[in-house]
């Protein structure tokens, strides 16, 4: 998250450089994936032989949702090719709470396993008038290499603090 050169209208994109050579150089170009994210995570997919390369990036990101209201979004990307390019990205919203992606797992099967916290408060409204609320945690499944999800699947309230990461539960 960062301003670039290459990247003059953008305010602290997200962009991605590739090393080909163990982190000695690294490309001059970078992949933008756009503005509004936070706590960007990398998560390589080694399950199976057909998906040496592919990797996840996954972040909180701030968008606009219907009609221009805030929200806040688990964003998912996926790349096949060792972050030369990227598939199309996904912003999962399955709520109006903000929401703070925590680290990706992938399982020995290849199934992509997204957690999350909602952040204890609504992203509607103005800020005095926002409800604190439990913060809660929350994981996803994907089987087919982040195309689809499953519904949310609640895990706990004993999320601890703001800030307090929580645990991966696979």
């Amino acid at each position: 998250l960062a301003d670039h050169a290459t990247q003059p209208l953008q305010r602290e994109p997200l962009l991605v450089f590739r090393s080909l050579d163990g982190g000695s150089t690294w490309s001059e170009t970078p992949v933008t994936l756009g503005t509004g994210h936070d706590r960007p995570m990398l998560v390589a997919d080694r399950s199976r032989a057909d998906r040496r390369g592919w990797f996840y990036l996954v972040s909180s990101r701030s968008i606009r949702g219907e009609g221009g209201a805030p929200r806040e979004a688990v964003f998912v990307v996926r790349s096949r090719n060792g972050g030369q390019t990227f598939d199309e990205p996904r912003a999962l919203t399955p709520n109006n709470l903000v929401l703070r992606a925590e680290p990706p797992v992938v399982a020995r099967d290849g199934t992509l396993v997204i957690h999350y916290v909602e952040a204890g408060q609504h992203v509607d409204g103005p800020r005095p008038q926002r409800e604190l609320l439990r913060r809660r945690a929350f994981v996803l499944h994907s089987h087919d290499g982040a195309a689809t999800f499953s519904a949310p699947r609640f895990v706990t309230e004993a999320c601890g603090p703001p800030g307090f990461a929580t645990a991966a539960l696979v």
